[in-house]
């Protein structure tokens, strides 16, 4: 169930007499924010961390290839990864941030795509056309930070390597 408001009373009154009634079809929009939950290894991480940002100095690291040798399993662009995205991604999922999935793929496709975050399966889940993309929530968590990114003056290319734009 999502973040709606579940009438319950009128739920139960319905299964009395339809045994198929399903709780979905029992609520209503929040007109307040609605909450997310965020792991404390999150927030511990930004702690020791300091609080990192995206800025020249983590984007020189991600960039170098002393980061790309040691990240075996992320690609650089995932190294830009802060709390700040975290929480994007966290409203996203909220009625006010538009209700978004953490976007799942099963079948041929699941092997192809095994998860709906970082820059490679989102990439990938954009390809798909059977899969609706712009309604998951890393989707967006993404293209804010290749957005900074680009405001830095690089871009990320389609591996997710890091590349200064060059000044004309």
């Amino acid at each position: 169930m999502d973040s709606d408001i579940l009438n319950p009373a009128e739920w139960f009154k319905a299964q009395e007499t339809d045994a198929d009634a399903r709780a979905k079809d029992y609520v209503r929009e929040s007109d307040d924010a609605c909450s997310t939950d965020v792991c404390t290894w999150f927030i511990e991480d930004a702690v020791t961390e300091g609080w990192p940002r995206i800025n020249d100095a983590r984007l020189a690291t991600v960039k170098s290839d002393q980061y790309r040798a040691r990240s075996t399993r992320s690609l650089p662009v995932d190294g830009l990864k802060t709390i700040g995205s975290t929480f994007l991604h966290e409203v996203t999922h909220t009625s006010q941030g538009g209700k978004l999935d953490d976007v799942s793929v099963s079948g041929r496709l699941a092997e192809s795509i095994p998860s709906c975050y970082e820059w490679e399966c989102v990439l990938k889940l954009g390809a798909e056309p059977s899969i609706r993309a712009e309604f998951n929530a890393d989707s967006i968590s993404m293209l804010a930070i290749a957005l900074k990114v680009w405001t830095m003056h690089h871009y990320v290319d389609e591996k997710g390597v890091i590349h200064e734009i060059p000044q004309v």
